[in-house]
């Protein structure tokens, strides 16, 4: 018998972390999503000296949120990746509206990086491919010619290769399968 079992016979509610897992689980948010939010909800409360969330409201949450882009100069997508984790430990597991926390709410927001991305000459990747070996030259010739993300690339199966069709398609989101790419077969 677990620890959060006991709890739940003695009749205290479930932890926080325990609480925010069951309720994103229980809407089916990816593995990724929820080990996030956790941690996003975890560095929220370590910010306000480990204050219980129920405390705290919208004040401290924009607070927060403009902490982890001025100070931990976090980018954009990342404070919106915490506040929608905020908005959902507030708004589906404490069950305590945040007026004055959405997507409108004038908080500081991180800045958009000036760097141009990178983009190699097709002989350039050609270079790159030959000089790494093995399982990772495959993984890396074929994240390149597919557009896959790596987990998903990692995660390819025999059944997601349909030879006569000449394509790689693989599992979405919503278990509806996408043609990935086309196969140069020989």
């Amino acid at each position: 018998m677990g620890m959060g079992e006991r709890q739940e016979r003695s009749g205290s509610r479930p932890k926080l972390l325990t609480q925010l897992t069951r309720a994103l689980e229980a809407r089916r948010y990816s593995p990724r999503t929820v080990t996030t939010y956790r941690w996003w909800v975890v560095r929220y409360v370590k910010f306000h000296d480990t204050r219980h969330p129920s405390e705290l409201g919208a004040v401290e949450v924009n607070l927060f949120l403009t902490h982890i882009a001025t100070e931990l100069s976090a980018g954009p997508s990342s404070q919106a990746q915490a506040r929608a984790a905020l908005l959902f430990l507030y708004g589906e597991v404490l069950r305590i509206p945040l007026d004055g926390v959405d997507r409108s709410t004038r908080v500081l927001t991180g800045k958009h990086p000036w760097k141009l991305p990178v983009v190699l000459t097709r002989a350039e990747v050609g270079l790159v491919l030959r000089a790494i070996r093995g399982r990772q030259q495959l993984v890396a010739a074929v994240l390149y010619g597919s557009g896959l993300r790596l987990s998903e690339c990692l995660h390819l199966r025999a059944k997601d290769l349909d030879l006569e069709r000449k394509e790689l398609s693989r599992q979405g989101r919503e278990r509806w399968p996408r043609k990935v790419a086309g196969i140069a077969c020989q």
